[in-house]
């Protein structure tokens, strides 16, 4: 009976400790997702980079003051650019919280087959649209005008020349007002795009791993 009891014990306390980890993980995830939600916000309601950074094709870097174009050239204002891809993240990124009221609405009325169906629908508008968000983000981002407007412009830091983050970081200040240098956005969609591409690699990798040992 004493080792019963303290198998039950030990049974108990395990489940416990479960709950426990479980529950921090949970709240660990939330206070992510909602982290991510209040940046998207940020950059994309209140983006603290100049409001205008202008680059035409071949430019190697932006400009602070629209250029006088000739032929087929077309300005673009970068900062526009980005901000609209923030906004574009962030409603999509928003969109099934707003929609928790429509499922609630449609779930008291007894309409299962209506519910499932928005459902699908909401879940494959989200994810076409964060994919394509995505694939729009690396292209600006990472293309010609966005390492042309961004930290990537930029000479690197030279300890060889005795440069230091301070110097780097006056250089940053200082061409942020004559190229309006999207500085905090670029790195921001860097980093964001780059833990994109990690996860997604994972999971590719995680389909052949489960394809593989299936056979």
């Amino acid at each position: 009976m004493d080792l019963d009891n303290q198998f039950r014990a030990m049974k108990d306390s395990t489940g416990t400790g479960g709950t426990i980890i479980s529950l921090i993980c949970s709240c660990a995830c939330l206070a992510g997702v909602i982290t991510y939600m209040v940046y998207l916000g940020i950059y994309a309601f209140n983006n603290p980079d100049p409001e205008a950074c202008w680059w035409t094709e071949g430019d190697v870097h932006g400009s602070a003051t629209e250029p006088i174009v000739t032929g087929d050239a077309v300005a673009v204002n970068v900062h526009v650019t980005f901000v609209n891809w923030f906004v574009w993240g962030f409603w999509t990124c928003v969109a099934p919280c707003l929609s928790i009221p429509l499922f609630c609405i449609v779930g008291c009325l007894g309409m299962p087959q209506v519910l499932t169906a928005l459902g699908g629908l909401l879940s494959c508008g989200v994810g076409c649209s964060s994919l394509f968000w995505i694939i729009f983000g690396t292209v600006w981002r990472f293309g010609s005008m966005g390492k042309a407007c961004s930290r990537d412009a930029l000479t690197p830091i030279d300890a060889a020349n005795n440069q230091s983050a301070e110097d780097y970081a006056t250089q940053v200040s200082q061409e942020s007002a004559a190229w309006g240098l999207q500085a905090k956005s670029g790195s921001f969609m860097k980093v964001w795009l780059i833990i994109n591409f990690v996860i997604i690699g994972l999971k590719v990798l995680g389909c052949i791993a489960a394809m593989l040992f299936k056979r």
